[in-house]
Order: C-alpha cells, then structure tokens, then sequence
C-alpha cells in the first residue's frame, strides 16, 4: 500500500515538475520574443503541441526511471506506473478545471486526460525495463501526446472518431505490455 500512494505522490511531484518548467519556459521565451510574435498562433501550437508535450513525457520517464522502477518488482512496476499516471492525471484535471472555461470540462474530456496520462505512464515504464536508458519511450509518447492534443485544437468534429481509436490502441498496448511484462524482465 506504501508503494502504491508514494507512486501517486511522484505523479504529481512530476505533474508538478512538468507545469513549473512549463511556466519558466513560456517566460523566457515571452521575455525574448516579442508579446506579438509570441501570442502568434504559430507559437501557439508549437507550446501545446511540442514543446509542453515534451516536458511532460521527460518528466514523466525521470520520475519513472530514477523512482518507481527503483522499488518496484515485475509486474508492480507496471502498475505503480499506472498509479502514478493517476497522480500526474490529477494535477493536470485540476488545473483545468480551475483555468479552462467550463464547457470544456466535461466528463468526456476527465476520462480521455486520465486515460492518455495513465497509459503513457505505463508505456515509458514498459520501455524502460530493465533500467535501461532509451528515449524511445519518451519519443513514442510524445508523438501520442502531441497527436492527441492536436486532435482536441482542430476539433474532434474533425476526425470523430480519432480520440476514441488513438485512446484504444494505447490501452491495449498497454494490457500487451502487463501480460508480456514478466517475459520480458526474465530476459
């Protein structure tokens, strides 16, 4: 139980990693450019897309490396991962809320923010056992991540059904991966 609520507790220590270095960047990038160029819808989907994307998903495999894969055996790094993914999940839904305009809050948008943070958790993890260091992992869910958000900015009405199929595929990587694990940390 002890690992499971420090797992959650290093999601959003890294959530909240992920949001100050976020903020710092958006900064000093606000103080070296000017405000117009820098409020330019270019840079706009440049940060959303890419450049938070890839802090979070470093955040994500530092924690992930360096913490849970620590203490963590076989299958329990997994889902230590995936609790920690709840953790991360948290901070993200939280701020949110508190920063986006209501109607953009639903429970539809809750369940896919859970979903993409929790599995791209379990997907780092998965490609960091055993204690290897590889950013093919951070890689792959950085193109997750930022395909995912760059679907929510262009509309969902857009390609419907690309959120439900893009969410599908990492939940069953995911499964593939907790019935592979045990094979794969013998090795």
């Amino acid at each position: 139980m002890q690992k499971i609520i420090q797992s959650f507790f290093w999601g959003i220590f890294a959530a909240g990693f992920a949001l100050i270095a976020e903020i710092l960047l958006q900064t000093f990038l606000g103080i070296i450019f000017s405000p117009a160029y820098f409020s330019t819808v270019f840079t706009h989907f440049s940060f959303s897309i890419f450049l938070f994307v890839l802090i979070e998903e470093i955040s994500k495999y530092i924690i992930i490396s360096k913490k849970i894969l620590l203490y963590s055996k076989e299958k329990s790094a997994l889902l230590n991962t995936f609790i920690a993914g709840a953790g991360f999940s948290f901070v993200e839904l939280t701020f949110i809320y508190n920063f986006s305009p209501l109607e953009f809050f639903t429970t539809q948008i809750l369940i896919q923010i859970a979903i993409l943070h929790i599995a791209t958790f379990g997907i780092i993890a998965y490609y960091s056992i055993p204690n290897k260091i590889t950013l093919k992992p951070v890689l792959f869910t950085f193109f997750i991540h930022s395909l995912y958000n760059l679907i929510v900015l262009l509309g969902e009405k857009t390609f419907p059904l690309a959120i439900p199929l893009l969410l599908a595929i990492i939940i069953l990587l995911n499964i593939w991966n907790l019935f592979t694990a045990k094979h794969k940390l013998a090795s």
